[in-house]
């Protein structure tokens, strides 16, 4: 299927969600199904790409815009933009089919909907972005429609308003930042190649000069503003956390697969022509291990089970905004392992919490305990997950956990490094066992009641994602790492368990 198409998916659906006669016409279950339907569909189109981006290849698609200007909306799926497109979909088909039965009014459920299945077209749309216009505009248009995601409750709820308003100031003003950066990023390489204003992806990534050009820092720096404001990174934080207020299924997909990953892609997209200057390296790292460190720390004082998982969100994006950082590539591997396994057990943790919120009542970790009784699927799936999450051996998260430390060992800046990644890894451990312990076996302070029982469906999703942590050395290895290595380009090697090492150890 043209990717263009794929692109399209989201975005015809959202328009028929969007128009009154279908929202009254189409029943809740058929319109599950239909928005379930549409993303497994594109999950499994994307993996049906993989042939053509083995070895270096990519699949491209132009289209005309405004050809009296020479600006066309261009398209281009490579190994990187695969993986990003995978993660988008395939979270995504859980996300809408948990959604079916979190939302009990059908209208919330359609608006809902609408508006997330337009942000999942604007996220596929930035990851397979052929050109930086066409990127600008789906990057900007993730801002706006996570506003409306983080407001969604905005009419009955002020928290929800700030919260909404908050992130769209931070964002849109790196996304200020960021048409600065990529204008004069255009600029630059039209400079070098001795050409019109460039805006073609394939031609900026492959000049490999920029890094001496007199624009660099300027450059950089912008760009760097809109990454860091996008993905919640020091000192732009605040706004993640301030988000909690979104419906438990948007929370789920911004913090997982969408939103907050979109600044990681833009500097691994833009890696190849930006790495190279002492600067990269210089700014990045200490901002990403900074925030890792920081982050991690403001986890395990939140009582607010969405909050402690939203500064571990943003403790996580530190950890591989600093690895891409890294001198020489080193962190590119980890940093890519990183956001795999993220997204799969952030997802199920923050699905887990919505359904002890619907059941219960309550995200107040002092209110809860004990609910291992009351709900033992979600239980053992946030289990499993939240395992994953501190890296305990034979889960995913482990895996991730190595590689990372393995990458800060192997760096220039190796005592700093090492030092964060594992200051930022004993309270990640703190925040998992919180997680565990406290909600669902830890005897509660006093009785808890269940005031809604879920149908059993909406644990499925969660199991599902607690499944690829807990069997990816067994089952998904073999699948995941041509992905990785058409991503980075090079050959991966992933071991569930390598044995007894110094980095073993540090985990």
């Amino acid at each position: 299927m043209d990717i263009l198409v794929l692109n399209a998916v989201p975005f015809v659906i959202a328009l028929l969600l969007a128009i009154p006669e279908v929202r009254r016409w189409l029943p809740k279950t058929a319109q599950t199904a239909l928005t379930t339907g549409a993303m497994l569909l594109l999950f499994i189109a994307f993996i049906g790409y993989f042939p053509y981006v083995e070895g270096n290849q990519n699949v491209s698609r132009t289209i005309e815009w405004m050809p009296e200007l020479g600006i066309n909306a261009s398209f281009y799926l490579d190994g990187l933009s695969l993986l990003f497109s995978l993660i988008i979909s395939g979270i995504g088909a859980i996300i809408f089919f948990y959604s079916g039965y979190y939302f009990e009014d059908k209208d919330e459920q359609t608006r809902f909907n609408t508006i997330l299945m337009t942000f999942a077209g604007a996220m596929l749309g930035l990851v397979i972005a052929g050109n930086i216009i066409t990127m600008f505009i789906m990057w900007e248009l993730t801002s706006i429609t996570s506003f409306l995601l983080i407001s969604f409750k905005g009419d009955k709820d002020p928290e929800a308003r700030f919260g909404g308003l908050q992130a769209l100031i931070i964002t849109g003003g790196g996304g200020l930042a960021l048409i600065g950066g990529l204008v004069l990023l255009g600029l630059a390489v039209a400079e070098i190649n001795g050409t019109g204003f460039v805006t073609d992806l394939a031609t900026i990534l492959h000049t490999k000069q920029l890094v001496d050009h007199d624009w660099y820092t300027a450059i950089l720096l912008l760009i760097l503003l809109g990454a860091f404001t996008k993905s919640a990174q020091f000192p732009f934080h605040f706004w993640l956390p301030g988000a909690m207020s979104a419906p438990t299924p948007a929370s789920a997909y911004l913090h997982s697969a969408t939103m907050v990953k979109a600044g990681i892609y833009l500097l691994l997209r833009l890696y190849p022509v930006m790495y190279g200057n002492d600067l990269w390296s210089q700014i990045i790292v200490p901002v990403g291990f900074g925030t890792m460190v920081v982050a991690a720390f403001f986890s395990i004082k939140q009582r607010d089970l969405k909050a402690l998982l939203a500064y571990s969100t943003v403790s996580k994006l530190g950890a591989i905004v600093g690895l891409i950082g890294l001198p020489d590539q080193l962190g590119l591997k980890a940093a890519l392992v990183g956001i795999l396994a993220h997204a799969l057990y952030k997802a199920a943790l923050f699905l887990t919490v919505g359904t002890v919120d619907h059941a219960v009542g309550t995200r107040i970790i002092d209110k809860l305990g004990g609910l291992y009784k009351h709900m033992p699927i979600t239980a053992a799936v946030a289990t499993i997950s939240g395992l994953s999450m501190a890296g305990i051996p034979f889960f995913f998260g482990f895996v991730a956990k190595e590689v990372l430390i393995a990458a800060a060992m192997d760096s220039s800046i190796q005592l700093l490094s090492v030092l964060a990644v594992f200051i930022g890894s004993v309270f990640t451990a703190v925040a998992a066992y919180i997680l565990i312990w406290d909600v669902y076996f830890r005897p509660p302070k006093e009785a808890v009641h269940i005031h809604h029982h879920l149908p059993a469906p909406i644990d499925y999703g969660p199991a599902l994602l607690a499944l690829g942590s807990l069997t990816f050395g067994f089952l998904l290895q073999p699948l995941i790492i041509p992905i990785l290595d058409a991503a980075l380009l090079k050959e991966f090697e992933l071991k569930l368990f390598p044995g007894f090492h110094t980095e073993f150890f540090i985990s």
